[in-house]
């Protein structure tokens, strides 16, 4: 398993077996060989008192989580452990077995709880590939020829020209200069982003246009794949996702954004899109874990985003 990697799923309130809203999320992180969980829950109607946090796939208790007047914190790590190749994190005197975990219920009471799907690792058993999963297959191998015919496209030099312009571009951005550099090659203009303040989110904030997606909710900007550069090195790969790309095309913007106005909530990029469990499963394959909609609950048919942590 990877060193370090970064993942987060929205958690859903369900009362008698139906969704009702999202109530919060669920990030795990693993950094220099510690597992760090952590449930951020809010909104939950009149819940008070302590919970257990139980693995969906196991049935093992994880650990209880405080809720007080709807909203509840949990936060803690766990050293990383192995036996016989396999990893897993000591919970209660117990193994849990990260590829054993599917996600976690939170029982508030007989007939209400919270939900989280959790996916770690994504095994795939061979020749026997659902029929999500081909159409995302499909829907990827078109948006890479789409992407693939755009630069044949606007290709009209070798190679050693080209490094050499994005040498030049390069060159420019680091040197922190505000201007638009012209690309000597396809004489296209590049946008550089000036030297960045202590609040970054304030100065992306005064060159994107702004935009309320969900009702009552912060700002959100819309941007474009090229913006890409505004993301930490990381994520910036995102520009290549075929999800995020189909969204954009079907569309023509992305959004970028926090979810509420606490100083820790992480940032998230939205893609446009209409909400079905195939659409909803195809999502997730490409790092898509959450959806976001002006209707609650959301129903089938819902128009809104599907959302994806990043940094800037």
């Amino acid at each position: 398993m990877e060193s370090f990697f970064r993942y987060i799923s929205y958690m859903d309130y369900y009362k008698n077996k139906e969704r009702i809203k999202n109530a919060g999320f669920l990030r795990w992180k693993l950094r220099n060989g510690e597992h760090q969980i952590e449930f951020q829950i809010k909104d939950v109607p009149c819940m008070q008192g302590t919970y257990e946090i139980k693995e969906k796939n196991t049935g093992k208790v994880l650990d209880t989580i405080e809720i007080d007047k709807g909203i509840g914190n949990y936060k803690k790590e766990f050293p990383s452990m192995s036996a016989s190749g396999e990893e897993y994190i000591d919970i209660s005197n117990n193994r849990l077995y990260l590829s054993d975990v599917e996600g976690f219920l939170i029982a508030l009471n007989s007939n209400e709880y919270l939900s989280v799907d959790v996916k770690l690792h994504k095994k795939e058993k061979e020749g026997n590939f659902d029929r999500e999963k081909k159409d995302s297959i499909i829907l990827q191998e078109k948006q890479e020829n789409l992407i693939q015919k755009q630069e044949q496209n606007e290709s009209i030099a070798g190679n050693s020209e080209i490094k050499e312009s994005k040498a030049a571009s390069e060159n420019v951005l680091i040197n922190g200069i505000e201007e638009k550099y012209i690309d000597p090659i396809t004489e296209r203009n590049i946008k550089i982003i000036e030297p960045i303040h202590d609040d970054k989110w304030q100065q992306l904030c005064k060159k994107y246009p702004n935009i309320h997606p969900f009702p009552n909710s912060k700002v959100f900007l819309s941007i474009k794949p090229e913006d890409f550069i505004i993301l930490q090195k990381e994520y910036q790969k995102l520009v290549q996702n075929s999800f995020l790309l189909h969204g954009f095309y079907n569309y023509g913007h992305i959004i970028l954004g926090k979810l509420s106005e606490e100083e820790e909530t992480p940032i998230y990029v939205g893609v446009p899109g209409i909400y079905y469990e195939q659409e909803k499963k195809a999502a997730q394959m490409f790092g898509f874990v959450g959806f976001e909609s002006v209707e609650h609950p959301v129903q089938q048919g819902s128009y809104g985003y599907y959302m994806i942590e990043v940094e800037i």
